[in-house]
């Protein structure tokens, strides 16, 4: 780990899915510009794809498409289920870690803001379900990230209380930082997303910070 003092040693670890574990950029950026194309929309920059992608489509949509937001949801998730597993592509050095994580008896969840249903295939895709007790997609709480709640129910499926566990959860947005701030939990940011320790600082937020999953092992292992 770099920037900071190291956190305590985690009995559990949670994980953003999309920029976190998995790199699905490309296919989110083209299911944005599809639904643009069903609207006769501009086209979506890169830039707000990425500010998108950091709240749920429940929660983003209606501002988005108004009273055309569940038919954009619908025109979306197509396109994604059309595609989703053929784009899915783990980040560099993630089955490492998880193995890693596994030999060393830590209990483990993904909580991402992707539709639960398609969450659930791409990791028994990767054939990832055996880390993963717990996989919460949108819609599984209350209320998605930002809100705590993902992660307080992924951590009450573990069997594990914040306030007497070391309980990391790893990410790489600014909105994963907050949720894990706001749910007690240590934020922990992975500098191979789209965000950086400044964006998490403009909303009050300081992580503990890892380069990339090669570094984070050489935290397990000393």
């Amino acid at each position: 780990m770099t920037d900071l003092s190291k956190p305590p040693r985690p009995e559990v670890i949670l994980f953003d899915w999309d920029g976190t574990l998995a790199d699905s950029f490309a296919l989110l950026f083209a299911a944005y510009n599809h639904v643009a194309d069903h609207f006769e929309m501009p086209h979506f920059t890169q830039e707000q794809v990425i500010l998108n992608t950091r709240r749920s489509s429940r929660d983003i949509f209606p501002e988005l498409f108004g009273e055309r937001a569940a038919e954009a949801s619908d025109v979306f998730y197509a396109y994604i289920r059309e595609h989703q597993l053929s784009h899915l592509n783990p980040k560099a050095g993630a089955e490492a870690l998880l193995k890693e994580l596994s030999d060393a008896g830590l209990k483990m969840a993904i909580v991402s803001n992707m539709h639960h249903g398609m969450l659930v295939q791409s990791v028994e895709k990767l054939g990832w379900d055996m880390y993963f007790p717990v996989v919460l997609g949108a819609g599984q709480a209350v209320r998605d990230k930002p809100a705590p709640d993902p992660l307080l129910l992924a951590c009450e499926k573990l069997g594990a209380n914040p306030q007497h566990h070391p309980i990391w959860y790893i990410g790489d947005t600014e909105t994963d930082m907050m949720a894990a701030r706001d749910a007690g939990v240590i934020p922990v940011l992975i500098g191979h997303g789209a965000r950086t320790i400044s964006d998490c600082e403009r909303v009050g937020i300081r992580p503990y910070f890892t380069k990339n999953f090669t570094e984070l092992i050489s935290t397990f292992e000393k």
